[in-house]
């Protein structure tokens, strides 16, 4: 925390609750709502009677504020009532200042004013500079710039401290995530409420004032030094905020309170540990103790500091440890170091002394410290020695094959011994991006290929010792390499083609004659190499088919029918069988591009530029008179490019949630058709129909559904 007290948090993104918060929208009037007046002091520790209080702009769309209020009204029945007014900042300077005017008139009506109060400023002039300049101004710009990056589900917000003027202040930019229930962005926007309200919880319990006297007007004075000691790290700010926000989440998941479009708490949490990871990156040999919000890496505090905090809950076993332990203990004798010592058993130094060890541990460790919520009633738990036994017993069965689809195995490499390790680092560093993104699928082996012959048939024998080491089962004849393909072109290798043609692939091997199912993702040195950028989202591109087939292919099926729900790539036409691209490519490269377009330093308009490029395939798809699910893959154009637009289209109806999540997870147990049309209102015969329709408008038009 900043000694200006402002925390800040960008995100990227129904029933009523038993009480209404308080709302303003603003008119053109500027008036406010009354406000409670029981003639009693409260201070920012003072537990309160009456709901948050939420004022508007008036571009902010209404729709937004009950969904605003219901994400409050769950908080605050979780941690308690405190007094806190949240301003919600659009992007009309018409309606900031409108804004402002409320916010003056509410501390004009609290007394903040006069001199004995506690003020940053003595007059209504003087607040009107005071919120504009520090506050409203900045959030108004940062509204506008996630507009113009085109983000649909980002917005800024923060705690801004004011415990002065005895409440809390927390302020939003444009909360566009809110404004489509269940869309995308919506859980993000309440996990942000729940993240602010933490911070809320957490100063409401650090007593920032020197008193001789129980009147906190008259005869206390406000002490920020206390402020640096009684909060902490910002590991333990940050970290315990970003753990309580998605194990609430998680809880309103289980009693049905909202839709989970997103993953469960241990997905959420493996993708902060990578956010983490990545942030570290910036600060090499550092420990998250040490970060501040000024470090280039703050993030990993965040990221990593959410799995300190499950560290620590899982120490005591109670998920419920700071709201019920170390914060109100804080409270009482304001010690923090005592206060942590006495609550989990170890010195903050010797808490890190492990920590920084343990982090960089294997995926299975730091799961174990991920509580589960039930189901119903969401209440979190660690599952005892008895019901690990029990899920060992479980699983022994599935020992003998490697269990196909979610794991927390880490994917191995392999390189030919011409590829640099600046490459092999680059590549890993894109697949750990994409099971942040989409969770972690597998068994995964990575294989990458360079130029030169004899380093590939080396590669290639590599292969096969792998294989066999492995796969007692595995045939050598039939799926080592073979013959002499770099020679007379006869025979087989896995990676031969590569060094003359470049590209990328993933391979499934499920056989039933096989013990050990994987999948083996291979990249190549060129077309594109490593220096290109379109390398990163090549990567992103098949690990997505990595993720599709661990939802989709199982086992037990005939490689027919898994290749029937993996979308219909193997079809029949006029007798012959035909691999077909259909949403295996199409889902692949626009959800590559997609998350691509959204990492720091990816120029605004990429995404946009991307599609528009894409675009140059529409005339030659009407010309061949097929169906998209006709489209092979040795067209006479790129046949992903007009299926990418497909599933652009297929997003810009429902959600990326919808897509990514929902039909993909829904395939195995529906089948394609039904699960299509349950996710998208129509079969996909009826939805290719329409999109044909749709896609024969000009460029301009087509592009505005590209966020």
């Amino acid at each position: 925390m900043k000694k200006s007290i402002i925390l800040f948090l960008v995100l990227t993104m129904c029933s009523s609750g038993s009480e209404q918060a308080q709302t303003e929208i603003l008119k053109d009037t500027g008036t406010t709502s009354e406000t409670e007046d029981t003639g009693e002091v409260i201070n920012h520790m003072t537990l309160v009677d009456y709901p948050a209080k939420l004022y508007f702009a008036g571009d902010i769309p209404t729709e937004v504020h009950g969904r605003v209020e219901y994400a409050f009204s769950i908080i605050q029945e979780k941690l308690g009532k405190y007094p806190v007014e949240v301003y919600f900042v659009g992007t009309d300077e018409n309606e900031k200042d409108n804004l402002s005017n409320v916010f003056c008139s509410n501390r004009e009506n609290a007394g903040n004013f006069e001199a004995s109060a506690f003020n940053s400023f003595q007059n209504f002039d003087d607040c009107l500079n005071f919120i504009d300049e520090r506050y409203f101004s900045m959030y108004l710009q940062g509204g506008l710039e996630t507009e113009q990056r085109g983000y649909s589900s980002s917005g800024n917000k923060g705690h801004n401290g004011q415990f002065e003027q005895l409440y809390h202040l927390l302020v939003w930019s444009k909360p566009i995530g809110f404004e489509v229930e269940n869309g995308e962005g919506y859980n993000q926007e309440f996990s942000g409420v729940f993240h602010e309200y933490w911070h809320v919880f957490q100063m409401a319990h650090m007593d920032f004032y020197r008193c001789s006297d129980r009147d906190i007007r008259s005869t206390c004075s406000f002490d920020p030094e206390k402020i640096d000691y009684l909060v902490g790290g910002i590991w333990l700010q940050e970290g315990t905020a970003v753990f309580k926000e998605k194990t609430i989440l998680e809880e309103q998941y289980k009693i049905g309170n909202l839709k989970n479009i997103h993953g469960d708490l241990l997905q959420e949490l493996n993708n902060q540990y990578f956010d983490g990871q990545r942030a570290m990156e910036q600060c090499p040999g550092k420990s998250i103790r040490d970060i501040t919000y000024q470090d280039s890496c703050s993030q990993a505090a965040y990221g990593w500091g959410a799995w300190a905090a499950a560290y620590l809950a899982h120490k005591v076993n109670d998920p419920y440890v700071f709201e019920n332990v170390y914060y109100p203990e804080l409270k009482k004798i304001s010690d923090p170091e005592l206060v942590f010592s006495n609550t989990f058993g170890m010195t903050i130094d010797e808490f890190f002394a492990d920590f920084d060890s343990w982090i960089l541990g294997s995926e299975s460790e730091r799961n174990y410290v991920i509580p589960i919520a039930e189901e119903e009633t969401g209440r979190l738990y660690y599952p005892s020695d008895e019901d690990t036994a029990v899920a060992n017993e479980d699983t022994a069965v599935s020992e003998s094959k490697i269990l196909w689809g979610a794991t927390d195995a880490k994917p191995e490499v392999y390189a030919a011994a011409d590829v640099s390790q600046t490459t092999i680092d680059l590549t890993v560093e894109w697949v750990n991006k994409a099971i942040g993104y989409w969770g972690s699928y597998g068994p995964l082996e990575i294989w990458i290929v360079g130029t030169g012959k004899d380093e590939v048939i080396a590669l290639d024998e590599q292969w096969c010792e792998v294989r066999s080491t492995k796969d007692p089962n595995w045939n050598k004849e039939w799926d080592c390499a073979n013959g002499d393909p770099y020679g007379s072109g006869d025979g087989w290798s896995p990676f031969y083609r590569y060094i003359d043609d470049g590209g990328a692939a993933v391979s499934s091997y499920i056989r039933d004659h096989l013990g050990y199912y994987f999948n083996a993702l291979i990249m190549s040195s060129k077309y594109p190499g490593p220096e290109e950028e379109d390398y990163k989202p090549v990567i992103l591109h098949e690990y997505f088919h990595v993720y599709q087939h661990g939802n989709l292919s199982i086992p037990e099926l005939p490689d027919t029918d898994g290749d029937w729900r993996t979308s219909n790539r193997n079809v029949y036409f006029n007798g012959g069988e035909v691999q077909v691209p259909f949403l295996m490519e199409g889902g692949a490269e626009y959800m590559a591009q997609y998350w691509y377009s959204m990492e720091p330093g990816v120029d605004a308009g990429y995404l946009k530029r991307v599609m528009e490029y894409k675009a140059e395939a529409i005339k030659p798809y009407f010309n061949t008179g097929k169906s998209l699910r006709e489209l092979g893959y040795d067209e006479e154009f790129n046949s992903y490019d007009i299926l990418t637009w497909f599933v652009a289209y297929l997003v810009h109806n429902t959600s990326e949630e919808t897509f990514r999540i929902d039909f993909w997870t829904q395939i195995e147990d529906l089948g394609f058709e039904e699960a299509f049309k349950s996710n998208f209102g129509k079969s996909a015969d009826e939805m290719i129909a329409e999109f044909d329709t749709w896609v024969a408008q000009p460029i301009d038009v087509l592009l505005e559904i590209i966020p």
